[in-house]
């Protein structure tokens, strides 16, 4: 979907953060942040990064910036305002599945092969416009 109809405005409202194993057992937190961005890609790019992520090797921030919808390369996006190390989130902690992300990458492709993402098909509501065969995400 987003390949066809991108937002001009994105906005992540960080005042109060969730961090840890979100939504059902993770822990609020006072984060303090509001972005906002024409490029969504580039917004969770910069918001990863103020968590001490690496924007590039979370697979969804980078095969949106690979099939260039937008830009997740922290080099090309300019900050204004607050600068992203001047917000980072110290002792942020991330969700137990994280661990999976930072197997190599060989590794990470290779389980990720048997994974499929189909979309779930509610029969009351389908008008078998057959929009979810031309959206459903490739294999990774």
């Amino acid at each position: 979907m987003f390949s066809h109809a991108r937002p001009t405005l994105s906005i992540m409202d960080g005042i109060v953060g969730m961090e840890g194993d979100g939504p059902a057992a993770g822990r609020l937190r006072d984060i303090g942040l509001i972005i906002a961005s024409g490029d969504a890609v580039a917004l969770d790019a910069v918001f990863a990064d103020i968590v001490g992520l690496d924007p590039l090797k979370i697979p969804l921030i980078r095969e949106a910036h690979e099939r260039n919808l937008g830009v997740a390369d922290l080099k090309r996006i300019d900050v204004a305002g607050e600068k992203a190390h001047d917000a980072r989130i110290k002792n942020f902690k991330m969700p137990k599945t994280l661990f999976y992300y930072k197997l190599p990458g060989f590794i990470f492709k290779a389980g990720m092969s048997q994974v499929n993402f189909y979309p779930h098909i509610d029969k009351k509501k389908c008008k078998r416009c057959g929009l979810c065969l031309i959206f459903a995400p490739r294999r990774l």
